[in-house]
């Protein structure tokens, strides 16, 4: 479990194991705000481009259910009797070259592809709506500021920030953490 590995990243939302890939159905189900908030913008788009590859998926296979009857009235071709398939009697191989059926294989495409050109400019237009309002919140995470060549003197967390306090405002310093780099320990 993740709980005894990394202690930070308890979540209600680990809780919740209805299976192999249920995950595939809380995607849809869980609030955008509450995966926000405890997994972050990152994982949050992630999810969103599940989404989007689901939808992709869904819109794939309903023209598929049109096209099939299309692609099988279609005359068998010379040479596809090595296909003793039955699929490939339903598919764009049963169909010759100059075929006007062809042209629902074109409109299939330009659905598909209008969709997801409309879906991106809706999820572009989404992340920066919710960009703004996460990088809006009063986070500490939002607000960190990194720091080289760090005098020897001031290599302490508490003096780091009483040196920041001093160049700022006791109220504008949250706090001062040193990441040391330790490559033999690493």
């Amino acid at each position: 479990k993740i709980r005894n590995c990394a202690p930070n990243l308890i979540s209600d939302l680990a809780d919740d194991d209805q299976g192999f890939i249920s995950w595939c159905w809380e995607n849809f189900m869980v609030d955008e705000v509450e995966i926000l908030e405890k997994c972050g913008m990152d994982a949050l788009c992630l999810l969103r481009m599940f989404r989007l590859g689901t939808k992709v998926s869904v819109l794939a296979m309903m023209n598929s259910v049109w096209l099939m009857p299309i692609y099988a009235t279609a005359p068998e071709l010379k040479g596809t009797t090595q296909y003793p398939d039955a699929l490939a009697k339903i598919s764009v191989i049963n169909v010759e070259g100059n075929d006007i059926r062809l042209v629902w294989t074109a409109i299939a495409a330009w659905i598909t592809f209008g969709y997801v050109m409309f879906q991106i400019n809706e999820d572009f237009k989404w992340f920066i709506d919710m960009r703004h309002k996460f990088i809006s919140t009063a986070k500490a995470q939002n607000y960190t500021v990194f720091v080289r060549n760090i005098p020897t003197n001031l290599r302490d967390n508490m003096a780091l920030k009483s040196q920041f306090c001093k160049i700022f405002n006791d109220d504008a310093v949250l706090e001062a953490q040193m990441a040391l780099r330790v490559p033999n320990l690493t």
